[in-house]
């Protein structure tokens, strides 16, 4: 206990904290832990969480991928900002009509570039933008959604 010299009591609250013993403050600082813990359970089952759950896995808007939201980064997502145009020649040699085709994007890939880096499909399929991965049905976000 403190001696009545060092005492310094501006209110009874600080007179009774300053005044108390340690096991005292301890007991004291357990039971405040326990009815916060109480208050909190007791809100949530009457109140509910004020966070929607959503699911664990989502589809990114961006790359069309699937993605885990608890490992979400600024460089999971991997894309391309603009999409891929036909510019080879073999394109224009050997077809007459459609050029933007998904079978000559599998035959031809060297033959469709990105304007965004000057790559093609053959040597950068990818992307050259990495990002955060985008949820299809993100609604606000800058709001976190509970993880169930």
């Amino acid at each position: 206990m403190a001696s009545s010299a060092t005492v310094s009591t501006t209110t009874p609250l600080d007179a009774a904290i300053t005044t108390a013993s340690s096991s005292t403050l301890r007991q004291l600082i357990r039971l405040i832990g326990r009815e916060a813990t109480s208050g909190e359970e007791y809100r949530v089952r009457t109140l509910g969480s004020a966070r929607r759950n959503v699911p664990r896995f989502a589809f990114c808007e961006t790359c069309k991928a699937e993605f885990d939201v608890t490992k979400n980064t600024k460089e999971s997502c991997r894309y391309h900002p603009c999409s891929a145009e036909p510019t080879g020649e073999e394109l224009w040699e050997d077809n007459r009509g459609e050029f933007d085709v998904e079978a000559f994007r599998d035959e031809l890939p060297h033959c469709y570039t990105f304007s965004c880096c000057d790559g093609n499909l053959e040597t950068n399929p990818y992307g050259c933008v990495l990002d955060w991965h985008k949820d299809v049905v993100e609604q606000n976000p800058y709001k976190r959604p509970r993880i169930i």
